[in-house]
């Protein structure tokens, strides 16, 4: 492991894998992650003015994205996108339920919904 300390306070940790690679994630100046960079992903994350995680948008080296979404430090939805287009958007909610729209072509055609815990199936809809 490497650890290279900017002027500013920020910092960038560098990890080597078994395999050789390198994982590199930076912080800022609060010791906040605010990029990591894997042989296979780069993922982003911001934060509000409390320090609270807001969202992180990860780039595969395929070109596909990730992009999760928090509120009050529990995430709510992560949507991922192949050619910029939407491909499924996983949205969480508050009685532990997950409801997964699927997407074709740029437009929703399918709403899964998950019993908490995610292990169940409770409705297919399509439209």
């Amino acid at each position: 492991m490497d650890v290279v300390v900017e002027e500013t306070g920020s910092f960038t940790v560098n990890r080597t894998l078994p395999d050789g690679s390198i994982v590199q994630e930076s912080y800022d100046e609060q010791g906040l992650l605010v990029l990591k960079k894997s042989p296979s992903s780069e993922t982003e994350y911001r934060y509000n003015e409390e320090n609270v995680l807001l969202s992180e948008h990860t780039i595969r080296d395929d070109g596909s994205e990730v992009v999760s979404r928090y509120e009050k430090g529990e995430k709510t939805m992560v949507e991922e996108r192949e050619s910029g287009r939407t491909t499924s958007i996983l949205h969480f909610l508050d009685d532990g339920k997950r409801v997964q729209t699927l997407y074709s072509d740029g437009h929703p055609y399918c709403d899964i919904t998950y019993a908490a815990g995610g292990k169940r199936i409770l409705s297919i809809s399509y439209r």
